[in-house]
C-alpha cells in the first residue's frame, strides 16, 4: 500500500483499513486477486480483480472473470468490463455490483 493504512482497536482486536493503492494476492500461488485503489479498507475508484462465485454444493469459490473499471464501497459502481471465463464480455455501467443501465453483452 502506498499509503499507510490506518488501525482501530477495540476489544483487543485491531482492524487494518486498506487506503491508496494496494494489490491482493492469493496465499495459495501469489496470483493477483485485485490490483487497485481502497478507501476506509473498501475497493474503491479504480480497480482490476478477479471475481468469483460461491459453490455451495462444493463449499468453495468458483472463478467466473475479470472486471476492470470502477468500485465504490467494495462493490462495482460506475463503469467498467467484465470478461468472463466462457468468453461473454459485459462493458457498460454497474451499480450495487450488478449490470446496471446502458451496456453491451
Amino acid at each position: 500500500m502506498s499509503a499507510a493504512p490506518e488501525a482501530l482497536t477495540q476489544d483487543k482486536t485491531t482492524v487494518i483499513l486498506a487506503e491508496g493503492h494496494g494489490v491482493v494476492r492469493a496465499k495459495e500461488n501469489g496470483s493477483i486477486l485485485y490490483d487497485g485503489h481502497w478507501m476506509n479498507g473498501f475497493r474503491q475508484g479504480d480497480g482490476d480483480a478477479l471475481i468469483f462465485t460461491r459453490d455451495d454444493r462444493k463449499d468453495r469459490p468458483v472463478f467466473i472473470g475479470r472486471y476492470s473499471g470502477k468500485w465504490r464501497a467494495g462493490m462495482r459502481d460506475g463503469m467498467g468490463v467484465l470478461l468472463e471465463v466462457n468468453g461473454e464480455k459485459y462493458e457498460g455501467e454497474w451499480k450495487y455490483d450488478m449490470r446496471n443501465g446502458v451496456g453491451n453483452d
